[in-house]
């Protein structure tokens, strides 16, 4: 391609500036793609074996969009290695939260508030009447 100058300025048309441009990105898109495809087809994989050892494991189960996931009317005592940290007794509600089962109908002068978090937010590792989450 012929480089075309515009007399007055002596700068190159963005003609060529933008093929190039279009080029590179439409390259890059072929990259992210094929890369996503062969993650997909040969990526690891959780597999529910790696998690036995963790102490939520019996609790809770793994979950590849969000690391971990309640598993649904399940209870038990978790305990922890840390002196100043106490047991915690966790029951799962039939919905795999760890709380009470949800009244679906609201009450019109009920407020609901969601937490979303980690294990901060869940209140791991102090009892449940210092959580901030529960009312």
């Amino acid at each position: 391609m012929k480089n075309i100058r515009n007399e007055s300025s002596g700068v190159l048309v963005r003609k060529e500036f933008i093929i190039n441009f279009l080029i590179v990105l439409g390259s890059l898109i072929l990259i992210a793609i094929i890369c996503e495809l062969f993650l997909r087809l040969f990526g690891n994989h959780y597999d529910v074996k790696i998690y036995e050892g963790y102490p939520q494991g019996a609790l809770c189960k793994p979950d590849r969009i969000l690391g971990w996931i309640g598993n649904p009317k399940t209870s038990g005592v978790l305990s922890f290695a840390a002196e100043d940290t106490e047991d915690m007794h966790v029951v799962m509600n039939s919905e795999g939260f760890w709380d009470i089962n949800p009244q679906i109908i609201k009450p019109s002068d009920a407020k609901r508030i969601l937490f979303l978090g980690d294990s901060f937010t869940i209140g791991f590792g102090v009892s449940e009447k210092d959580r901030f989450s529960i009312q």
